[in-house]
């Protein structure tokens, strides 16, 4: 069945003195469910989706998670297997493990809806040379000086042959010890930051703190700086209770990837949904689903663990 819907618009600038209204008529699908396939691929790792369907937005039942499709994954036109269910809607199979530079499909089976699919590469992995990364304290920065504390440069050599996009975040991972614990915990939260150089852009992943992508379309084939900001110190810390009953320690870890088109532009549509400007227009989800919605991320990586101590911090 479809719908049309009218929708009034107002004229933003002349509302204090008269109204204008117009109406557009919209036929919408509000019968037909699809599958949403999310996950994010990354080298050395093994393959794991989350598999939900979607909903009409008037549609009472809302969305929900598939804990019983069929999933398929393929490497290179092979098929390896198919992924087992866990819980919400999550599948994996531990005994597959990811390559760099393959073209990976998942192809997702359902009595109840249509069969999705989609394909994509995992980048090559980052070379030495490729990239480069160092950071800089200042002890007398703060928020309230606006002044950052710790500054994050990233130099990028960039491989003229290819499109290429990269992404980077700042990881806080602390290990928790309590007496009559056996074992310890840990927690890692993605750190606030800020671009400082103009080309990054702050985008926000649900779930996942701040995430700052860059395209090479001003930089092809030539060497870049991405720069980001923090207003606290990302040197290590650790603790120990005067009655040695308690332990902390604290370390930070930086994430350069270089990220598939596809993840790329799902980030840029998520930002500009959640923080639209007065006169920017609602824009549809990017998704690389065929038959369906969500998104296929890849992306190869390196990890900088920031080992220097930070004498100055107490407990």
């Amino acid at each position: 069945m479809k719908n049309s819907i009218k929708i009034a618009f107002f004229s933003l600038l002349s509302i204090s003195f008269f109204s204008c209204e117009k109406e557009v008529e919209i036929d919408i699908d509000e019968e037909e469910q699809k599958l949403v396939l999310n996950t994010w691929l990354k080298p050395n790792e093994s393959p794991e989706v989350q598999i939900s369907y979607s909903s009409f937005i008037f549609n009472k039942r809302g969305t929900g998670f598939i804990d019983n499709a069929r999933v398929l994954i393929f490497e290179d036109g092979i098929e390896m297997g198919e992924l087992n269910h866990i819980n919400q809607g999550f599948y994996n199979n531990e005994s597959i493990e990811l390559k760099a530079g393959s073209n990976y499909e998942f192809e997702v089976l359902h009595d109840d809806y249509q069969r999705i699919s989609s394909t994509e590469k995992i980048p090559s992995n980052l070379q030495d040379n490729e990239v480069e990364i160092a950071y800089e304290i200042n002890p007398n920065g703060s928020y309230s000086s606006n002044s950052y504390n710790t500054t994050v440069t990233i130099k990028i050599q960039d491989d003229g042959n290819e499109e290429n996009y990269y992404l980077a975040r700042v990881a806080q991972r602390t290990t928790y010890w309590n007496m009559g614990d056996e074992d310890t915990t840990s927690v890692r939260n993605f750190v606030y930051l800020e671009p400082i150089d103009p080309q990054t852009q702050d985008t926000y992943l649900p779930n996942s703190g701040g995430h700052f992508i860059l395209s090479d379309d001003i930089f092809n084939g030539k060497e870049y700086e991405m720069k980001l900001g923090a207003y606290n110190d990302l040197r290590s810390y650790e603790s120990i209770s005067d009655d040695s009953t308690y332990y902390q320690a604290t370390n930070y870890e930086i994430e350069f990837h270089k990220i598939n088109r596809a993840l790329y532009l799902y980030l840029i549509t998520i930002d500009n949904n959640q923080y639209p400007g007065p006169f920017t227009e609602p824009t549809q989800m990017y998704s690389n689903i065929e038959n369906g919605y969500g998104i296929f991320a890849t992306s190869s990586y390196t990890t900088y663990i920031i080992e220097e101590p930070n004498d100055s911090w107490y407990y």
